[in-house]
């Protein structure tokens, strides 16, 4: 007989990730990426061992997870920035770099995270990084796009 992951077990699947991913989030914040260690982690989240590594290889699988996560959440958050803006480039480009900053400034630990420990971290952790900055900078520019064509036409 296959095996087969219900809804209800694939939420509760996503939940436990959730908190381990959380917890590792805020102890890297803490005490930085070589500080920090799976057991650490195991012992603050309340999950066993086993836990941890269903849903992570190691370390490095953990720590590029809350990467990839504070990006996520900050595109949306720049995304929301810019679709509320005037459709005025200058407008949009105060608005999405004020947001930049806000998100930063409110999520102090994923700012440590991307802004001192990634760097020069190893290949994946990097592209990681660099990942993050270049879709940071494809919504800009996108924003900015769409907002160009109507300036020139309103010359």
């Amino acid at each position: 007989m296959a095996y087969r992951t219900t809804p209800r077990m694939a939420e509760r699947k996503e939940v436990q990730r959730n908190h381990l991913l959380e917890t590792a989030v805020r102890l890297f914040g803490e005490h930085g990426y070589h500080d920090t260690t799976v057991p650490m982690i195991v012992k603050a989240s309340k999950r066993s061992t086993g836990s941890f590594y269903f849903y992570f290889r190691n370390k490095e699988d953990v720590f590029a997870a809350a990467i990839e996560r504070f990006g996520q959440l900050m595109d949306a958050a720049l995304i929301k920035a810019i679709t509320e803006a005037d459709n005025e480039t200058t407008q949009r480009l105060q608005a999405a770099t004020v947001e930049a900053f806000v998100f930063l400034a409110e999520n102090n630990n994923e700012s440590r995270i991307l802004i001192a420990e990634t760097s020069g971290m190893g290949f994946r952790l990097e592209r990681a990084r660099r990942d993050l900055i270049e879709s940071h900078a494809r919504i800009i520019e996108k924003a900015l796009q769409e907002a160009v064509p109507r300036v020139v036409e309103s010359c």
